[in-house]
């Protein structure tokens, strides 16, 4: 790549309109950030709201939320969500049970937070809240893994679509349908992605 240098009249050399291209550059990137948030000014703030105290102080205090990170796990009786008997979209690599695994008492706990209660997952209010949507999970084999428990807890709802060879016959990138609902699950492998 070959680089013009522009003499300036006292004799020094520089790059032309320098200030400019930065200038340019922030601009872009605000517009980039202003424009998503004034088209989803409906939705709502994934942030806490704050909640009022109409008494004499006046003062703002915030809900108290969940601290989900700290907790413990706990026997879960009522079973797992799904096995590989009642959902065959587990892959073979990951199918522990089709190949012999003896045990299945680790399938039996649930993560238990400290101070509140996490409500147990409801597939069919899942799929009414992503009703005309599509979620996609870009990642390593983390994201392929929650993509694929995802699939395995709808399942005992409606079974999807294998539509990926609609689009691509790259094995990295998988989409499902669910008619039922018009939304879409899609799941893009990409180790390298951090």
């Amino acid at each position: 790549m070959k680089f013009h240098d522009i003499e300036l009249s006292n004799g020094n050399n520089t790059s032309p309109n320098i200030p400019k291209q930065v200038l340019l550059l922030a601009l872009t990137l605000i517009l980039l950030t202003i424009i998503p948030l004034c088209l989803n000014k409906d939705s709502q703030s994934p942030l806490p709201s704050p909640k009022i105290n109409t008494n004499a102080s006046k003062s703002i205090e915030f809900e108290k939320k969940c601290d989900i990170f700290s907790g413990n796990w706990v026997p879960f009786s009522e079973g797992p969500y799904y096995t590989n008997a009642t959902c065959d979209l587990i892959i073979d690599q990951q199918n522990c049970m089709k190949f012999g695994r003896p045990n299945t008492e680790f399938l039996n706990w649930r993560w238990k937070p400290d101070e509140c209660e996490l409500t147990l997952f409801d597939a069919a209010q899942f799929l009414e809240l992503v009703r005309g949507k599509s979620i996609a999970f870009v990642g390593d084999s983390m994201g392929r893994n929650q993509m694929q428990s995802l699939l395995c807890l709808l399942v005992s709802v409606v079974y999807p679509e294998d539509i990926s060879h609609k689009y691509t016959s790259d094995i990295n990138f998988k989409r499902w349908f669910y008619a039922d609902y018009n939304f879409t699950l899609a799941t893009l492998w990409s180790p390298f992605l951090v």
